[in-house]
């Protein structure tokens, strides 16, 4: 197959290698969170159910399922994640089809040659904007965490006592 590169414009439509891979290691990491999520819900349900019934093994054997799953993934994901900055810091994906979105685009595909400074001040922009948002994620989780946990009950200040039968002396 032949791909011709030729530059239309400026902007990246459509998924090419790079941004395909980060949308699919975004996509599994989502999965493995409500993966992750499912079982722990499920493992409470468990845990406030009554144990020996069909129902309580389903869920039992259902949330471990999950848990298991959302592992295997992540360790899939962390593999596809490495081998693509692999990819990308040795310019493996750095081909014209990679780089015109052939993959969606088909035969509208494009490729950028130079980068302007509109394009290079909107990817500053996508970059800041993909810091803040994952930054406030985590944030509003933390949060979240706080507030949602119990805290145990403040236990009475003891008084200390004296042992009774004991008098003093002079």
């Amino acid at each position: 197959m032949i791909v011709y590169c030729h530059s239309y414009g400026f902007h990246h439509l459509g998924l090419g290698c790079r941004s395909g891979a980060y949308l699919l290691y975004g996509i599994n990491s989502t999965l493995i969170w409500l993966f992750c999520v499912l079982s722990s819900l499920l493992a409470h349900c468990y845990k406030e159910s009554k144990k020996g019934t069909a129902t309580s093994t389903f869920i039992w054997g259902a949330s471990l399922a999950l848990r298991h799953t959302a592992k295997t993934l992540a360790a899939c994901n962390a593999v596809w994640l490495f081998l693509s900055a692999i990819f990308q810091f040795t310019n493996l994906d750095d081909t014209c089809w990679c780089n015109s979105s052939k993959l969606s685009l088909h035969s509208k595909a494009y490729t950028v040659i130079t980068y302007t400074d509109p394009l290079l001040a909107s990817i500053k922009i996508a970059w800041a904007g993909g810091l803040t948002m994952a930054f406030l994620t985590a944030a509003l989780f933390l949060v979240a965490l706080n507030v949602l946990r119990k805290r145990p009950a403040k236990q009475p200040e003891s008084i200390p006592l004296q042992p009774m039968g004991l008098e003093s002396s002079h």
